[in-house]
């Protein structure tokens, strides 16, 4: 059996076997040697707990992985382990950028001590590289221009490090797709400070494209509010952006319905709570005697401990009781209270 041979038992196509063989390191080690690395190799991977099509997808991004000695790679996993990754961890990230097992301890300290420089924990390394194991492969030039390009955006050190370890993808974009972020949010009514203010709590919207954007706004518009409202719901809660339009819908809808709109102008993170418990905590008020006003919004949103504390009764037991795919509406004066169900539902 030759070498293509084994690699079509293995399961590769005609054209992936193609690619792995042209590569330049595989050219030069000797049939004998390439077919036996590949069978070691393919065999090693299987061990560590890679399923077969990772193992293809991997040396199709990656075939300098069948030139490797077990010992090369087993001595990148210990330094990741010693660095406080997983075993699961380490698949995850060689699947995403499977070059890393070319990479020496040397190069991956160099890479870890810049960004412990630059005040980021061990631990958040990890975490950043776990997303984006790129960042090993960026130079610290790339990483230290985008750092130069927040600070002149008015970030400090310290935002910095907490943007990009919520969303380390932040690293893999150009200064100019960063730009065309900034100028459509200005574009949206948004001051310079607003932009910093919402992308430090909430970073992925650099992530985000601009139709994205403007489908969350288009959400909120059509539930009645304006563009400046929308723009003082998120700049106090940005989280908003992450919700989908179905989510966002549903929530204003049913805090319009209970003519909660000002909490939402003034308290945009109750959007937070699911809308199942919202409601099902509205069905138990209204049948305590409480009437579903001003006054008494706050107790929906007490967090479960202190809501049973209250209540004496906790929030799986609520949501038993009142389940949202059983809503039907039922407005008496403001407020609600449950009624004969209808052959009618609310949708």
């Amino acid at each position: 059996m030759n070498i293509s041979q084994l690699l079509i038992e293995f399961g590769y196509t005609e054209i992936q076997i193609l690619k792995i063989l042209n590569t330049y390191p595989l050219n030069h080690l000797s049939e004998d040697k390439l077919y036996s690395n590949i069978v070691r190799n393919y065999n090693y991977l299987l061990e560590k707990g890679y399923s077969e099509k990772e193992v293809h997808k991997m040396s199709i991004i990656f075939p300098d992985i069948f030139t490797y000695s077990i010992e090369k790679l087993d001595a990148l996993r210990n330094y990741l382990l010693e660095k406080g990754y997983s075993e699961r961890q380490i698949n995850k990230m060689s699947l995403v950028f499977p070059n890393i097992y070319g990479y020496s301890e040397k190069t991956l300290d160099r890479k870890r001590n810049y960004l412990l420089e630059n005040g980021y924990t061990e631990e958040e390394i990890n975490k950043m590289t776990i997303t984006l194991p790129n960042i090993y492969r960026y130079g610290e030039d790339n990483l230290e221009r985008k750092r130069n390009y927040f600070l002149g955006k008015g970030y400090s050190e310290k935002e910095i490090n907490r943007m990009t370890v919520l969303c380390s993808s932040i690293y893999g974009y150009g200064e100019d797709n960063l730009e065309r972020k900034r100028e459509y949010l200005l574009e949206k009514g948004y001051t310079e400070k607003d932009i910093n203010v919402i992308t430090v709590r909430f970073p992925q919207i650099y992530c985000y494209s601009e139709a994205t954007l403007d489908e969350k706004r288009n959400a909120m518009l059509e539930k009645g509010y304006s563009e400046q409202e929308i723009n003082k719901m998120t700049v106090l809660f940005p989280p908003i952006y992450g919700f989908s339009e179905e989510n966002l819908e549903g929530k204003m809808w049913y805090f319009k319905l209970q003519e909660m709109d000002e909490l939402i102008l003034t308290q945009p993170s109750r959007l937070m709570q699911s809308l199942e418990l919202t409601y099902a905590r509205s069905c138990f008020l209204v049948s305590c005697g409480y009437t579903l006003e001003q006054s008494t919004f706050k107790y929906l949103f007490l967090n479960a401990k202190q809501f049973e504390q209250k209540f004496g009764v906790s929030k799986e037991a609520v949501r038993d009781l009142y389940p949202y795919d059983e809503y039907e509406e039922n407005l008496i004066l403001g407020g609600y209270t449950q009624k004969p169900k209808q052959k009618k539902k609310v949708k």
